[in-house]
């Protein structure tokens, strides 16, 4: 986008310098400051010259604007779209925490974060690389160069810090073994529990910051993104998630195409 703002300026310098040309030539025309009528130039060359060339350059800055308005739109989209695509990994570590807690009882998955986290990391290379720069700077710009310069390492550190949770589960396990104790980690084991607690504070403040950052986004597109019918769709989604069951999966039919 960057570039289309570059070529846009760049014609629109060319055009100011052929429309005074064009201006200084006509002038001379009707006042003779500087006698140009020689065998191989005159002033009706020149005038015709520079303004077919300012004519020319009007038309093509139509078209480059036009394309400008374009490729500002799309990369609009695609910043919401990221922006919301990670608000959804973190809302799946989020309620996997609190899904988590809910089952106390039960050993917890290994890999609980691990899917999330991996496309959330993925997801911040993608918004790092967004190339978005308007004309006139507004409320997305400012907000992105933000979130380039102090979300990103922070939501990253967030991300990366879900290996941790790994570690809490194997130093459950230690501790299960050193006391003679079946090797079973729950939720409500020392560490993992702390682990999890801090996982579902953490994601919760990142997700207040996401939320402020998009409604921000929906609201300078003057709200075509509808931002909050699917912040309601997220929420229900994961509110009626339902675990995989693996009683249900082996009563199920077996799979049949024709």
């Amino acid at each position: 986008m960057s570039t289309s703002v570059k070529t846009i300026r760049f014609i629109v310098t060319i055009c100011i310098v052929t429309l005074i040309l064009s201006y200084i030539v006509s002038l001379n025309i009707e006042n003779s400051f500087f006698n140009l009528k020689t065998t191989w130039l005159s002033n009706s060359f020149l005038f015709a010259l520079f303004s077919g060339a300012f004519a020319s350059l009007i038309v093509i800055l139509v078209c480059e604007i036009q394309r400008y308005y374009l490729l500002k739109t799309e990369t609009e989209r695609m910043i919401f779209n990221q922006f919301l695509a990670l608000y959804m990994q973190v809302t799946i570590i989020h309620y996997n925490a609190k899904r988590a807690f809910d089952d106390a009882e039960n050993p917890v998955a290994i890999n609980l974060f691990e899917s999330p986290s991996n496309t959330g990391k993925s997801i911040l290379n993608i918004i790092c690389s967004i190339d978005y720069s308007p004309l006139i700077n507004n409320k997305v710009t400012r907000l992105l160069s933000s979130f380039k310069r102090n979300g990103v390492p922070k939501i990253g550190e967030f991300l990366n810090n879900m290996s941790l949770f790994k570690i809490a589960l194997s130093c459950d396990k230690i501790d299960q073994i050193k006391k003679n104790l079946q090797e079973l980690v729950t939720p409500n084991s020392t560490t993992t529990h702390t682990v999890l607690k801090k996982i579902k504070k953490d994601s919760n403040s990142i997700l207040t910051y996401l939320e402020v950052a998009l409604g921000t986004i929906d609201k300078e597109c003057n709200n075509r993104f509808n931002w909050e019918e699917d912040k309601k769709k997220i929420i229900r989604v994961e509110g009626e998630f339902v675990q995989a069951d693996i009683e249900i999966y082996l009563n199920h039919p077996d799979l049949q195409f024709e």
